[in-house]
């Protein structure tokens, strides 16, 4: 079969979430790289933020109030949150990726096909990520609406 023919059959394989990565492996790992670097950016503020108001050391914070503190908590909580629910999806559908991969059995489940459709479904990263960055600012516009009004 020559180069042609490989070409042809390579084009008119099943693309799965799996050999996709391998045919952009690069591309793939430099965004995972940012993907895990902003998820790391993300809970790092989220959690910083809300153990600096917990616990109290800042001058800012003891001025906002019982509410507003509460509320504050809850927008970094729920982005905190959004992040960790993202990173364990992903970690689910990735290894159920992997399995099918190693074990061709395994293909023919309905868990190696949802997650392997999963896989390639950009929007559900993008969804908790832009929830996190929405949250996080509406923390932070409380917080610079105290400052304000001083």
């Amino acid at each position: 079969m020559g180069e042609k023919g490989e070409l042809q059959e390579a084009q008119n394989a099943t693309v799965t979430g799996a050999n996709q990565r391998e045919a952009g492996s690069e591309y793939f790992e430099q965004y995972w790289r940012y993907a895990s670097s902003l998820r790391q950016w993300f809970v790092a503020f989220g959690v910083g933020a809300a153990v600096i108001l917990v616990t109290g050391k800042s001058e800012l914070f003891a001025r906002l109030g019982a509410r507003r503190t509460r509320l504050v908590l809850l927008l970094l909580g729920a982005g905190i949150l959004a992040q960790i629910l993202i990173s364990g999806l992903n970690k689910l559908i990735h290894w159920y990726v992997y399995r099918g991969e190693e074990d061709e059995d395994f293909q023919s489940t309905r868990r190696y096909r949802l997650a392997n459709w999963m896989s390639r479904q950009f929007c559900i990263d993008v969804s908790l990520d832009t929830l996190t960055f929405a949250t996080f600012v509406a923390a932070s516009v409380v917080l610079l609406c105290c400052i304000a009004n001083d």
